[in-house]
């Protein structure tokens, strides 16, 4: 799990619990990480954790569960992305830090932890990196320039064209990218123009699935 985070490029923060103490120091200081790192995050509060809610976001290539020690643990695979606790993003995103043996689930160990990474790591370019997934050396893509780390660095700038010559800039937008770069975009969106002409909606048929009137 951790090595597969360490591949991602875009990664969700999912809020697990709104009640406990120190929970938004917590998201604040996982921002600066990833910030620092140059991922691209983006933060979600979906209630109960499953697997047809995260599945709606598949430009997310990982997630980390800011939720209660009871509940930070989760076995992930029956997910489509690993969803990892904030000790293991430290671990996956960290230069200095080591598996050890030990493990965090104390938000107050945690921001410690966070903030002694902050001061030795500051904000830094990450190098290729070789990958247990792949088995090739990979190079994470930066969506934070280290100068501005707290706005998309403009090289990731996605422009979208549309048939009325319109112009649409996503700074640095992980979903525009992804929805992008997929084969099937839908009917009617393969750049040919179609002289098709409108139709009425009619009244369909009516009924249970197995009898329709």
């Amino acid at each position: 799990m951790v090595q597969r985070v360490k591949d991602a490029n875009v990664i969700g923060i999912v809020a697990g619990t709104l009640a406990a103490t120190k929970y938004r120091q917590v998201l604040e200081s996982l921002k600066q990480l990833m910030r620092s790192h140059g991922r691209k995050f983006y933060v979600f509060v979906v209630g109960k954790l499953n697997v047809a809610k995260l599945a709606n976001f598949p430009e997310i290539e990982a997630y980390v569960l800011v939720a209660c020690p009871e509940t930070s643990l989760v076995d992930s695979k029956e997910f489509y992305q690993p969803v990892v606790s904030p000790y293991e993003l430290l671990l996956s995103l960290s230069h200095t830090r080591e598996w050890s043996g030990e493990y965090m689930t104390d938000f107050h160990e945690l921001l410690q932890a966070l903030d002694e990474e902050r001061l030795a790591d500051g904000s830094v370019e990450d190098e290729p990196h070789y990958s247990l997934i792949t088995g090739t050396l990979k190079q994470t893509r930066r969506y934070y320039s280290q100068e501005q780390p707290n706005e998309q660095a403009a090289s990731s700038d996605v422009t979208v064209r549309c048939k009325n010559a319109e112009i649409a800039q996503y700074m640095g937008s992980a979903g525009a990218e992804y929805l992008l770069n997929r084969s099937f975009r839908g009917l009617g969106h393969d750049g040919e123009q179609h002289d098709i002409e409108p139709m009425l909606a009619e009244d369909g048929l009516s009924g249970i699935a197995s009898k329709y009137e």
